[in-house]
């Protein structure tokens, strides 16, 4: 299982050819400050349910390793296109903000930094819902009834 501390060690990344089951595909990288730098191994895990977790303070997800994969190149290819995705994303909206409009430099500065800071968070906003949407794309509400003849 991999360990990070303080956001370096090893972390998995991705999830790819999802099944009925529930399992998926993801790989296993080297991090550094959380960002995956070299790609370790790839398996099919499942996640599996635990009962003592605390998500105030720590949030800890288990899996079932069911399958040693190779490398799953495209796999590893996309999560190092969404990181450079992000990167040009960060560097874009930096010099935005900081270098042609130069925000510190006006009397509404927090409300500008405070602007600055929802633009930047739109990536993540992006992957939260296409993970929500797979989500429940995979899980429908049990709870809803049909409506049918």
């Amino acid at each position: 299982m991999p360990f990070t501390f303080n956001g370096f060690g090893t972390k998995y990344y991705g999830e790819a050819d999802q099944r009925p089951d529930g399992s998926f595909v993801t790989t296993e990288w080297i991090t550094a400050l959380y960002v995956p730098v070299i790609p370790l191994r790839s398996f099919r895990l499942a996640r599996v349910k635990s009962g003592d977790m605390n998500v105030i303070v720590y949030h800890s997800t288990s899996y079932a390793l069911l399958e040693r994969l190779p490398i799953a190149w495209p796999q590893v290819l996309r999560v190092y296109g969404f990181m450079l995705l992000l990167a040009g994303w960060t560097a874009g909206m930096g010099w935005l903000f900081f270098a042609k409009y130069e925000i510190l430099d006006r009397p509404n500065a927090p409300i500008l930094l405070f602007g600055f800071i929802a633009v930047m968070m739109v990536p993540f906003l992006f992957v939260w819902w296409l993970r929500r949407e797979q989500y429940r794309a995979r899980h429908p509400a049990s709870g809803q009834s049909q409506v049918g003849p």
